[in-house]
């Protein structure tokens, strides 16, 4: 009988503690559920390929931002002539170029300028459905960490059950070796006793099932100890008995705080901005260019003139054919122009405008526009879709959490009738005024009323918790 009371108090006291009764691994550390959530954030495969297309989108985002930006290229070239030169003797040349160019978009029905809006819409949709994702996950721990709490609290109710069976098996022992108890009552208590260590045999087992799941979820290694709070805290336990909880305050409070909200809005207005920038494409685009260039060759030489004249023939007289007229003509000699020289003289700085009117391009840009509403349409019924599920759920999570607070208070009720007709049974049974049978009828009716109990205390639990995630409180656990 001690030993239901030790358990019943422990079943309550389980909900007002304000200490928290913990079990260290061999490291000493405590996993509540917020270390095991950031744990799972930090280790699961689908959290981490989020963040990678998280930043995939953002480099987008650059890309696009960077479109908006003058462009501006290097090119050059180098040549070899191996045709011989008549004038310089030269039996091969070279010759190169260099140049710098760029444009400039002034204008094009702002197609670059909204893809750029499109592309930070969609890394704040990204960012919110990687929240969600992390949300959802945040629930699969909660689950898989309140089933460890539920199969360890079964497993302790049915190792209590198998020391009362033993001490009940002792006692028949003894009356049977005074000759006060028959040996059919021993075989009844032997088999109690069995039926109870196959219990808590398959207790044990569903107990290190439900820590494995939880490993798996948080990715943990299975062949590593991890050991979690045992307790309930009082900041949920208190929550527990709240009986003023409504659909529209809860509904109103998600709608304001999670992230599916926002990943369909940014959602819906990339969207926009993508339909936008596909309009654009009907608009005339005028775009600046600019660019300087220069070039070189080994045959390109410069006159210079050595400041002295030499008389050379540059006719006859009219009047007498036959006499020869000489002229003065400067003395000039040509070398290699320098390379510096060249570059200099061939510097070509040029700047111009083009204008583009769009005509017939196949219906590109009409089909374009056309999948582009297409996909706004779609974004916004997402966008209603999202309001109207999240509703669905708040209404489910409401009316489970309503329903399961009857199921506990009745349960708790049903437990302690069953406990307190366990007590006066023990009593009669060891005073002799109730066979064995009626004592194990009694005995198992408890057992049974303690595993509803346990049953319907953790869902209570999970329903509390699952109002909180969609009011996204925090969790202190």
């Amino acid at each position: 009988m001690k030993i239901f009371n030790l358990l019943l108090f422990f079943l309550f006291s389980s909900f007002a503690a304000s200490g928290q009764t913990m079990k260290a691994d061999s490291t000493g550390k405590v996993w509540g559920i917020n270390e095991c959530v950031q744990y799972a954030w930090s280790h699961n495969l689908e959290i981490q390929s989020g963040r990678l297309t998280q930043k995939v989108t953002e480099s987008e985002k650059n890309r696009s931002f960077s479109q908006m930006m003058p462009s501006l290229s290097l090119n050059a070239g180098h040549n070899w002539n191996a045709t011989p030169n008549a004038v310089s003797g030269d039996k091969s040349s070279q010759s190169a170029n260099a140049g710098l160019s760029g444009a400039l978009d002034l204008f094009s029905g702002a197609q670059k300028y909204n893809s750029y809006l499109q592309s930070s819409a969609t890394v704040e949709s990204g960012f919110y459905d990687l929240e969600a994702r992390k949300n959802s996950l945040k629930l699969t721990v909660i689950q898989a960490y309140l089933q460890v709490l539920l199969n360890r609290e079964k497993l302790i109710a049915a190792n209590s059950q198998v020391e009362v069976s033993s001490r009940n098996l002792v006692k028949i022992k003894a009356k049977a070796a005074l000759g006060l108890a028959s040996d059919y009552m021993v075989l009844q208590g032997e088999s109690q006793l069995a039926a109870d260590d196959f219990n808590s045999i398959s207790q044990e087992s569903n107990l290190r099932l439900a820590e494995l799941n939880l490993k798996q979820v948080l990715n943990y290694p299975s062949d590593s100890l991890i050991s979690i709070q045992v307790l309930i805290p009082a900041s949920i336990a208190s929550h527990l008995q709240d009986s003023t909880v409504d659909i529209e305050p809860v509904y109103l409070a998600a709608k304001s705080a999670l992230p599916e909200f926002k990943s369909a809005e940014f959602n819906r207005i990339a969207s926009n901005y993508s339909l936008s920038s596909s309009k654009g494409a009907w608009f005339p685009s005028l775009s600046l260019t600019y660019g300087l260039s220069t070039s070189w060759s080994s045959r390109n030489q410069t006159q210079s003139f050595t400041g002295s004249t030499i008389s050379v023939p540059s006719g006859y007289l009219q009047s007498d054919p036959t006499e020869l007229v000489l002229s003065d003509q400067p003395v000039s000699t040509w070398k290699k122009t320098s390379f510096g020289d060249q570059i200099n003289q061939n510097l070509n700085p040029y700047i111009g405008l083009n204008l583009s009117f769009p005509i017939l391009d196949n219906l590109s840009r009409s089909t374009r526009i056309e999948q582009s509403e297409i996909q706004f349409e779609k974004a916004k019924l997402n966008e209603k879709q999202t309001e109207v599920s999240v509703k669905k759920q708040v209404e489910s999570a409401v009316f489970n959490y309503r329903n399961s607070l009857k199921q506990f208070d009745a349960s708790k009720y049903a437990y302690n009738l069953a406990h307190a007709a366990f007590n006066q049974t023990e009593k009669k049974y060891e005073q002799g005024l109730i066979s064995g049978y009626d004592y194990l009828t009694e005995k198992n009716a408890l057992q049974q009323r303690e595993t509803e109990f346990l049953q319907v205390k953790y869902q209570h639990v999970l329903n509390r918790l699952t109002l909180d995630y969609f009011q996204q409180k925090e969790l202190e656990w």
